[in-house]
Order: C-alpha cells, then structure tokens, then sequence
C-alpha cells in the first residue's frame, strides 16, 4: 500500500499536534449528522455523515438562505476527504462516512455529488433539487476520491471485513465512469458541467460556457446548464451529443487516474489480482493521456481540455489544477521540475499563504462576496493533493528529494498556520490568510493529515 498516504512531518511539536488533533476531533463531532434515509432501499437506513459546514439555521435563512453559506448535505469529495480525516481519528466513523455516502450509489454504479439532507432545504436547493432526476440527490459527479478514502481506511484499521464490504461498490463506481464518461477512449474521463470538477465557478470554464461562472448565481450560466440537462432529462448520450458543455478536466482525470491506481492496490490487498490488473492498466492509459494530451509544450504546465465536437482544445486558463499531475506515477522528472518551477514562483503560485487558484498574474482579482474557486482563494483540500504529488514525486526522484519535500513541508506548515490563526474556514486569502466562506469547514481538518506522525 505504498504511497497512498501523505509523509511524515516531524516540524510540528508534539504539544502543538496534539492541540490540532483535539480541534480535528471537535470540527468533525460539530458537523457529524445522523438521519434515516428511506429513498434508496426498502428499508430505513441509519446514516451517518459529516456535512461540510453544520450551521444551525435561523429565520433569515428561509427567506435568503438562497445566498448564504450553508452546507447540511452530503457532497462526495468532501465526504471522502472527511473519511480520510476520521481514519486517522476514529475509523469506525470513518467507515460509518463511506456507507452513508455508498447508500446514494445507483445500480449502475452512478454516485451523485450531492445527497441532500431532507430536513434543510433551502430555497434554491429546493429550486435546484427540482432540476435533477431525484429530489434526494443530484444527477451528476465529482472528482473521484473514493478509493483513496478507502486506502486511508485500511492502512489504519487493516479491516479486512471492511474492505470485502466496500470494494465491489467501489469497482461498480470506477467501471461507471470508464464506461459511461470517457467516450472518446483515451481513457480521460468528461465531465458534463462545473459542478462535477469540484471548482464549481472556477474560470477555467468560462470559456466553454460563453459567460462568467463568477456571474451572480442567479443569472450565472451554471443554472441554464442544469435547465438544459433537466429539458433532456437528464439522458446522458443526449447530453453529450448536445455538446453544451464536455471537458476532459485535468483536476478530475489526474484525481481518476491516481485513484484507479490505489484501486488497484487494494484488489491486490484484497487477493483480486485479475481485477487489480484492469484497473492499473486503466490508470496508465489515463495517466498517458494526460501526459501527452494536456501539457502545453511553451509552458510545461498542464490545462483542461474542451472536448466538444471531438476538439480537445487546451483551455486558455491556468489555475491550481495545473500541478495535479504531480499525483501521477508515470509523470516524468522534467516535466515534475517545470512544474515545481512555477508553484514556487513567488510571481505566480508561491503566495504567503499557497496555493492560491489563480496566479498572482492572472487579471482576476478574489471577487467580492462568496464566489468560490476564483481569484487568489488557498483551499485546505488542494493544498492536501499537491503536498501528496510532491511526497509521491520525492520517492521516485531522489535526486529532487530534499527540494520537493522542503515544498511540501512549506505547504503544510502555511496550511497549518492558516487554520491555527483562523481555524477551519471553507477558504482563505493567499496574501493575506484572510478567512472567507463557511466556518467550520470540515475539509479543512485535512491539515490535519499533512502534518501527523504516520
């Protein structure tokens, strides 16, 4: 199970990580939510799971709740980054976050991005619910992190018990996205909307929308996509033949071929050799399309890819996606170097407080009010996956070892310093450590993992 886990930090006192592991425990008991799902199972289910912002609403919410930061549902990747926090803190939790989140999986192997907590509903999500196949959950994806949560499970409890449970699921997920979302055969996966990349507003989308994602949400082009999808209802080859939007986004496919690949490690954990076979081939093809479809020769850095009408057109954005191929393990060591190059440039990503989600360069500036995933926002989650690129890349490079890890520890130590000064907020500014967004962000305690003694 090599190289699933994040490395070891030894810069942190003992008095210090053990102040943060109590904080870690608290965040995560203040969001946890227990419920009875009834809509995908003949029976009740007890479920829990850990929203990513439990905020106890009031009146006002009801009315402009629309517009407020609010998060009681259960969204996936912040799921999974949640099981990974809770294996290293109670993984009996851990496990109970990976049901809950299973319960939503369809027979096809489909699971959504949302499963919306039926108690708080507030306006727009009752709105938006109604534009989906179900009012219980969405009809689309998000970057899939499900076997790396599984790998932290594991690593942690070797439940052997467990792993039998939960890996058919995952291989059903896995298969599901190879076989419904990467149309084209180069083994990169499209996604169908914004929401699915996990970056819902991000500018990186802006051009295959023909508008702004950072438009107010009610005239931002995000909805007219959802209206569009509920006029086809919700019938993916029509979608894709509709060619509104189809991006082979550089986020999700590194996120899917790294996660193919641990995958594949525990169906060998597992005794699945065959089947861990399939999906470590799998997890090459992706890896070799991204290596040889999405960097820009000029550059060296890495864009998503517009494929509508079969185009592949490179986006004309760079953001924090651009070292997600940092988690790959056939990425070879100059295009590593490039990459590292313009994370440390202190003109671009090597902000006081990295990695923001566009560079210092960029023309856009943190936009006013809580439009996510533009300007120079430093997320806790992306920080995690860069930080583990470059302990994976420091293992297989020695001789770039002492610099990638002296990286990677500048990350962890800035994201902690964050969270020590300001605690667990959805996101924070790269300049200035200015706290932004939902508090008590429970993805945030990933900070956690980037620092503990494994």
């Amino acid at each position: 199970m090599e190289n699933i886990l994040v490395g070891k930090a030894e810069w942190l006192p003992a008095s210090k990580r053990k102040a943060l592991e109590a904080s870690v425990r608290s965040l995560m008991a203040e969001n946890r939510v227990t419920l009875e799902r009834r809509w995908n199972s003949p029976q009740p289910v007890a479920c829990t799971y850990h929203a990513p912002s439990w905020e106890k609403p009031h009146l006002s919410h009801f009315i402009t709740g629309a517009w407020e930061v609010h998060y009681p549902h259960q969204w996936f990747w912040d799921s999974c980054a949640h099981a990974v926090i809770l294996a290293s803190v109670d993984p009996a939790l851990a496990q109970e976050e990976v049901r809950s989140l299973l319960y939503a999986q369809q027979p096809n192997g489909f699971i959504p991005h949302l499963a919306m907590h039926p108690g708080h509903r507030h306006s727009l999500g009752v709105a938006l619910g109604r534009l989906g196949r179900s009012r219980h959950r969405s009809p689309y994806l998000q970057p899939p992190l499900l076997a790396e949560s599984l790998a932290h499970i594991y690593v942690k409890t070797q439940d052997r018990a467990f792993l039998a449970e939960v890996l058919p699921r995952a291989v059903m997920y896995y298969d599901y996205i190879h076989s419904h979302r990467c149309p084209s055969g180069d083994g990169l996966a499209e996604i169908i909307i914004s929401y699915e990349s996990g970056m819902d507003r991000s500018p990186e989308y802006d051009s295959v929308y023909g508008k702004s994602t950072g438009a107010p949400m009610w005239r931002a082009p995000i909805i007219g996509l959802m209206l569009h999808h509920w006029r086809l209802r919700h019938d993916l080859v029509r979608i894709l033949a509709s060619q509104r939007f189809r991006v082979k986004d550089l986020l999700f496919n590194c996120i899917y071929a790294r996660n193919q690949r641990v995958l594949a490690r525990l169906l060998e954990a597992a005794g699945d050799r065959s089947r861990a076979g399939v999906f470590r081939e799998r997890a090459d093809t992706t890896e070799a399309a991204i290596l040889s479809k999405m960097q820009s020769r000029e550059t060296g850095l890495f864009h998503s890819l517009d494929a509508r009408q079969g185009r592949d057109t490179p986006v004309p954005v760079v953001t924090l996606s651009a070292f997600m191929p940092l988690l790959l393990d056939t990425i070879g060591r100059s295009q590593v170097e490039r990459l590292v190059e313009r994370l440390t440039d202190s003109a671009a990503f090597w902000t006081a407080y990295p990695v923001p989600t566009q560079p210092l360069s960029a023309a856009a500036v943190t936009p006013r009010g809580h439009v996510i995933w533009r300007g120079l926002q430093t997320w806790i989650l992306p920080n995690w996956l860069i930080y583990a690129g470059l302990k994976l890349q420091a293992e297989r490079f020695p001789g770039l070892a002492q610099e990638l890890s002296r990286t990677a520890e500048d990350i962890a130590r800035r994201s902690y310093e964050l969270v020590r000064q300001h605690g667990f907020r959805e996101y924070y500014h790269s300049q200035t450590g200015e706290p932004g967004g939902a508090v008590h962000f429970a993805w945030s305690g990933l900070v956690w993992d980037m620092v503990q003694q494994h």
